[in-house]
């Protein structure tokens, strides 16, 4: 196909054969417009459209149904719907569980316990959704045989709390946790209560509150 350049011209002006050859190439290739794998392409009277064969990935507000364990992938929630029968002093979502999600994993090997609430995005290089929780800290105790002294680290046991009734339940999972701000001197032992939460960048857990002894 020729390469000459295609300018404006006005009223009057001459168009040469290699300038009309030029524009009818290039309309014979956009009218050849193939799509890769999963692009439709659509040509009709009002011009193109492109468009994708398959539903574009949504964001979701979602519920863990199971933990998501150091590394784990495929864990399972469903989505919260809006609730628009909740007053205003009311929890604006439900939890009726009719829209399942799968394939939930996070790609930073945090741990997140069951019925925590976040939002999930399909990734798709991994074929799983990535969670997001909105925020990210746990109650817990020391393991057992477990000291924690300042500077060190050692094993904590999880806890859920329910909702309503305000219980402590051991979930049976356990992280490594460091007393960073724990003074020389002081340690946490078995069954000591503690908060920990999550460093963003080291991604190590931190001993941020402890029960008075």
């Amino acid at each position: 196909m020729s390469t000459v350049p295609l300018n404006d011209v006005s009223r009057g002006d001459p168009l040469r054969a290699s300038e009309w050859n030029t524009l009818v190439g290039q309309v014979r290739t956009l009218r050849k417009l193939t799509g890769a794998n999963g692009v439709k392409i659509n040509q009709h009277a009002g011009g193109t459209t492109i468009s994708l064969e398959f539903p574009v990935p949504r964001l979701h507000l979602c519920r863990l149904n199971q933990a998501i364990t150091e590394h784990e992938v495929n864990a399972d929630g469903f989505v919260l719907q809006r609730d628009y029968n909740a007053g205003v002093s009311q929890r604006q979502v439900n939890d009726n569980q009719s829209d399942p999600l799968e394939h939930i994993f996070d790609p930073v090997g945090t741990v997140h316990l069951d019925g925590t609430d976040g939002f999930t995005w399909w990734m798709p290089n991994a074929g799983q959704r990535v969670f997001f929780p909105f925020m990210n800290w746990h109650l817990g105790k020391v393991h057992t045989g477990e000291t924690i002294t300042a500077g060190s680290s050692g094993l904590v046991n999880l806890d859920t709390i329910d909702d309503v009734s305000g219980v402590r339940t051991a979930t049976g999972i356990t992280v490594t946790a460091w007393g960073y701000l724990l003074v020389s001197g002081q340690s946490l032992t078995a069954g000591t209560t503690v908060a920990i939460a999550q460093h963003p960048q080291s991604r190590l857990w931190i001993i941020i509150a402890a029960a008075c002894p």
